[in-house]
């Protein structure tokens, strides 16, 4: 079980301890996403404890959830056991994943913020991303 640091989301933690508004706002990302990705290839960068990841499996046709932190990626490979479903450790700003234009779908939810090269970010989502394919991203800062 993750330690909740009160940087990252843990869906276990209630929302009396997290503040119910980032408790709702973590999972209303997901359940929004969740209409685009039906039938599809999905990319989850910096997918975090899992949940979200999962959450998109119960449609889409396979997802890829892609974290830095090796206890993160265990916990969730363990927690979220579905056969399109998998957990990727590694750093969203050089992907492990040697494809091109695979993905009809990116997720990237509270991660942009995190880090200083964001035109590196874009360039493996673009690697990635089919032509045709969308991006679905969210950030909490206003400025």
């Amino acid at each position: 079980m993750l330690d909740w640091t009160g940087e990252s989301f843990l869906p276990f933690i209630s929302p009396e301890t997290i503040g119910a508004e980032i408790h709702y706002e973590h999972l209303h990302r997901y359940a929004f996403a969740s209409q685009f990705v039906k039938n599809k290839n999905v990319l989850d960068l910096g997918c975090g404890e899992g949940y979200g990841s999962f959450l998109l499996s119960q449609s889409a046709n396979q997802i890829i959830g892609v974290e830095i932190d090796h206890e993160t990626v265990t916990h969730a490979t363990h927690t979220y056991n579905q056969k399109n479903l998998q957990f990727i450790k590694g750093d969203i700003l050089n992907l492990p994943i040697k494809n091109e234009k695979i993905f009809d779908v990116i997720v990237c939810f509270e991660a942009i913020e995190h880090i200083e090269k964001h035109e590196q970010l874009l360039y493996e989502i673009e690697r990635v991303l089919k032509d045709d394919g969308f991006l679905i991203i969210s950030t909490p800062n206003t400025i």
